[in-house]
């Protein structure tokens, strides 16, 4: 039996044209529960030693655009090299525990064209995924725990059911749910440990992908003008420093645990 924890980054809801979060990505992080109390401990101790006794408040919460963009009373006093650092550790948290299993599905909002809310699809297709790894080697079973989601948690709840009486309706294939069970479980990311590990990892994934992306394309642009180097060497020389943190912590966590599964749609 596997806890998965689900959360996305990238949501602009009927915006998808927005420059700036070009892509959504949707994250799963399949635990094993008997590793969650060494998780949560972990994530602990860091929100300690980074803020001592105001990690205690119920409002305080790691989450990983405000950690990145100094967001929020609590990230806005840190230095950038601070908050990178507190990045890098959760990172360390996630690649700590070999049981942590991480799968991620990734929408091109402005190339995606279908009817149903981008979120349902990307559900959608998650949910296949993870069904196919639990029939597969991982061989067991799961319980979906998701970051609250107001606008839709009553239809990705339905979407699920239907799921598990016809099968998935959207993906390449028709996959029949019968691994994943119960239905989806939505909790307030400030008093789940699991879930802020699965934004702060969602939103490293999301950045590196888009940070992916567009060097590559600056780098087609551009290396011929630099004798054919590289794509590794042109990008220690030419890339904007922060697109250099995104797309290394990526391929990092990549490296590190190597994914359940990723899917870029369309």
């Amino acid at each position: 039996m596997l806890l998965c924890y689900i959360d996305e980054s990238g949501n602009t809801g009927n915006n998808l044209k927005d420059i700036h979060q070009p892509h959504l990505v949707l994250t799963a992080l399949l635990v094993p529960p008997e590793n969650i109390k060494d998780i949560e401990n972990d994530i602990r101790t860091l929100s300690y030693k980074y803020f001592s006794a105001e990690s205690r408040n119920t409002d305080f919460e790691f989450h990983g655009d405000d950690i990145y963009n100094k967001r929020g009373r609590y990230f806005k006093k840190l230095s950038l090299e601070q908050r990178i650092n507190i990045l890098d550790e959760i990172v360390d948290v996630a690649l700590k525990y070999e049981s942590i299993k991480i799968g991620y599905i990734s929408i091109e909002k402005e190339k995606y064209h279908a009817k149903f809310h981008i979120q349902q699809t990307a559900f959608s297709l998650l949910v296949e995924k993870i069904e196919e790894r639990l029939q597969g080697h991982l061989n067991s079973y799961c319980l979906l725990i998701a970051d609250e989601q107001d606008e839709i948690e009553q239809n990705l709840i339905d979407d699920l059911d239907h799921f598990k009486q016809h099968g998935t309706t959207f993906g390449y294939n028709n996959v029949q749910v019968n691994r994943i069970i119960d239905s989806v479980h939505f909790v307030k990311s400030n008093n789940n440990y699991l879930m802020q590990l699965t934004d702060v990892i969602c939103y490293l994934i999301r950045r590196g992908e888009e940070s992916r992306k567009k060097l590559m394309e600056q780098y087609k642009m551009e290396r011929k003008e630099y004798n054919e180097i590289s794509f590794n060497e042109w990008i220690e020389k030419h890339s904007h420093k922060g697109q250099k943190y995104f797309y290394k912590t990526y391929h990092r966590i990549s490296s590190g645990k190597g994914w359940l599964f990723s899917k870029n749609f369309p």
